[in-house]
């Protein structure tokens, strides 16, 4: 596993500019996990290099969106609430939602690669 084979390119920041603009456009109103989900899909479609590759691309891209969406998140509660909510929300919800995008975005990674590897079978038969 090489780590600059995997951030090579444009699909990591693509998939985090992604998610970030999914979560901008839904807003708190939806959840914004199928939506990593589905980047993470591209993700590891686009980079199958590897299982072990486009998991860890699917963890970088749904990490790093994870942490701007939450800032985000924050930022806009504590512009809107104040001070205390938005400590309450960055200690105790926040940390269940980065834990759950990860997770989603290592499967959407994994779900990737097997598609393009199902794709490249069909194709060459």
């Amino acid at each position: 596993m090489d780590f600059n084979e995997i951030v090579s390119g444009k699909c990591v920041p693509l998939g985090i500019l992604s998610i970030v603009i999914f979560y901008l456009i839904g807003g708190a109103a939806s959840s914004v996990l199928p939506f990593i989900f589905l980047t993470c899909i591209a993700v590891g479609y686009i980079k199958s290099i590897s299982v072990t590759d486009t998991i860890v691309a699917g963890l970088l891209v749904s990490l790093i969106g994870g942490i701007i969406n939450l800032l985000i998140s924050v930022g806009i509660v504590y512009k809107s609430y104040g001070a205390t909510y938005a400590m309450y929300m960055f200690t105790s919800v926040s940390s269940v939602n980065l834990v759950l995008s990860v997770i989603v975005g290592i499967i959407g990674g994994a779900i990737g690669y097997f598609i393009k590897d199902e794709v490249i079978k069909n194709n060459n038969n």
